[in-house]
């Protein structure tokens, strides 16, 4: 969705999309597929990996000039029992500014923060917007700036 470009990316929520949108159209209705962000998490060996959009990689091969930053951070208040790292990578473009991507990595709750962006993704949302998320926090889910935050924030003083 971000590139325009054809990719192959078999995720069982991608095959379900399109399979509602086949049923759709095959019944009569009017229904389109927009694409993919390529979206998806996984455990391994206790860890929670989870991507969306470009990677640094992907956009550069398409010509984005990019701009990254990865951070680690708690995913809770550091006092809070349950208490993980974990380790966030930002994508975006310096000329429009614009998040391309994003990847979490972590024994705490990675998806959440990658579920975020690719929300934003679907609306072309800058690292300026993306700092002014109005994310929800009590200790026991977020630090008082959640990582996603702190990470947008750190982007946009590489922008300057």
């Amino acid at each position: 969705m971000i590139s325009n470009t054809p990719v192959w990316i078999p995720l069982g929520s991608t095959a379900n999309k399109e399979g509602r949108v086949a049923a759709i159209n095959l019944s009569g209705g009017v229904e389109d597929f927009e694409g993919i962000l390529g979206s998806a998490v996984l455990r391994f060996n206790g860890l929670n990996i989870s991507r969306t959009g470009l990677s640094e990689r992907d956009a550069t091969k398409l010509g984005y000039d990019t701009v990254s930053i990865v951070i680690t951070k708690r995913d809770k208040a550091g006092y809070m029992p349950e208490v993980k790292n974990v380790t966030l990578k930002l994508v975006a473009d310096k000329r429009s500014h614009k998040i391309l991507g994003a990847q979490a990595i972590g024994c705490g709750d990675a998806d959440k923060r990658v579920n975020t962006v690719a929300i934003g993704l679907l609306r072309g949302i800058t690292v300026e917007e993306l700092i002014d998320v109005d994310l929800t926090y009590a200790p026991p889910f977020s630090t008082s700036i959640d990582i996603l935050i702190s990470a947008a924030q750190i982007l946009k003083s590489k922008l300057y």
